[in-house]
């Protein structure tokens, strides 16, 4: 009983440890293509990441701010999704597709800013 304790113990502590880890940002471009197609929700992004066994801890959505696209039917959009992620998984979810956030970033800005997620 005792030796069952101790496990459990140790695998709750080893979880807290796992889980308090240093965190990251990372996105990809939602998708959208103009007068064509909506995208990806926030949520199939997230599920991208999940799939490959990257847990999502929270998710953003924004538009990229140093950046201008044309309008017309057929471009992309600024629309990007947001994830924080253990920084551990950073290259896993790099090798997937996902880039860093801290490429956005210049002197006073973030790079992108934050807007309300569109729900399907």
């Amino acid at each position: 009983m005792n030796k069952l304790l101790i496990a459990l113990l140790s695998l709750f502590l080893l979880n807290a440890c796992v889980n308090s880890g240093e965190q990251s940002w990372v996105y990809m471009n939602s998708g959208v293509i103009q007068c064509e197609s909506a995208g990806r929700t926030s949520g199939e992004s997230a599920y991208r990441l999940t799939q490959h066994n990257i847990s999502v801890n929270e998710t953003l959505c924004a538009q990229l701010s140093d950046m201008t696209m044309v309008a017309r039917c057929g471009a992309s959009t600024t629309s990007i999704h947001l994830h924080r992620i253990a920084e551990v998984d950073l290259q896993k979810a790099q090798s997937v597709g996902f880039l860093d956030v801290q490429g956005l970033k210049k002197e006073d800005d973030l790079g992108y800013q934050i807007h309300t997620c569109r729900v399907r």
